[in-house]
């Protein structure tokens, strides 16, 4: 991931993992975007990571 810039990517390891401070992740559930604090496993994600 480029810091500064939006990413898509699919999360794919097989525990939760906190973001890293400066992250912003944002994820489709239940039909709405919202604001993740954790990814999860088989998740997909639109993730900023500030400069």
């Amino acid at each position: 991931m480029q810091p500064g810039k939006w990413s898509f990517i699919g999360f794919g390891y097989h525990s939760d993992m906190d973001l890293p401070d400066g992250t912003l992740a944002w994820e489709w559930q239940a039909g709405k975007y919202g604001l993740a604090k954790t990814m999860r496993p088989g998740h997909v994600y639109y993730i900023y990571c500030e400069p």
